[in-house]
């Protein structure tokens, strides 16, 4: 990469990409035309200025690298405790918990049962645990959908995703149909 005089930048190392910096924009001269030294502005600098006065950056990973752990699992009737689930129904699960926004989002598919509830509960494999989010029934066979949660959930479920799953009831098994573990 070239810096505003012409030179080659980099920060460590030698080559293409090693270290470099992308300049957003490098000033050469003042208005009057006299030359003033060049200053570039890194992407990352404009990162760390926009965090340092507060601007809102939305989801922006770069600043912590905090923003959410997506997680996929299948949903499965032999997964159920107590037992028996479904041994015919399937499902799958994509949980995005974000404890930057307090959010956990979650996208349901079902096949096989005419879903009647569905929630996030506190659990390990081989446990029932307590509904920790309930969520939005899976009627037509899908739902997605975003919620707000505490902090302290959606820092749970990205510290330890094996301790939560899902899982989704229908009216021949009350206690639950398919479920499977969030972290695997």
């Amino acid at each position: 990469m070239r810096s505003a005089r012409g030179s080659r930048r980099s920060k460590h190392g030698e080559g293409e990409g090693a270290g470099t910096t992308t300049p957003l924009a490098s000033f050469h001269r003042y208005s009057s035309g006299t030359k003033a030294p060049a200053m570039t502005i890194t992407t990352k600098s404009a990162l760390l200025f926009a965090a340092a006065i507060g601007l809102p950056l939305g989801g922006c990973a770069t600043i912590a690298g905090t923003v959410g752990q997506t997680y996929n699992t299948a949903l499965v009737g032999a997964q159920e405790v107590p037992g028996p689930g479904d041994a015919n129904a399937t499902g799958t699960a994509k949980v995005t918990a974000d404890a930057t926004t307090n959010q956990v989002c979650v996208d349901l598919t079902t096949q096989g049962l005419a879903p009647t509830a569905a929630h996030i509960h506190q659990g390990a494999r081989g446990i029932a645990g307590p509904v920790v989010l309930p969520l939005e029934t899976p009627l037509d066979g899908r739902s997605s959908k975003c919620y707000g949660v505490d902090k302290q959930l959606a820092a749970g479920i990205i510290a330890n995703p094996a301790a939560y799953y899902v899982n989704v009831h229908d009216a021949a098994h009350p206690k639950g149909a398919i479920r499977g573990q969030i972290g695997g």
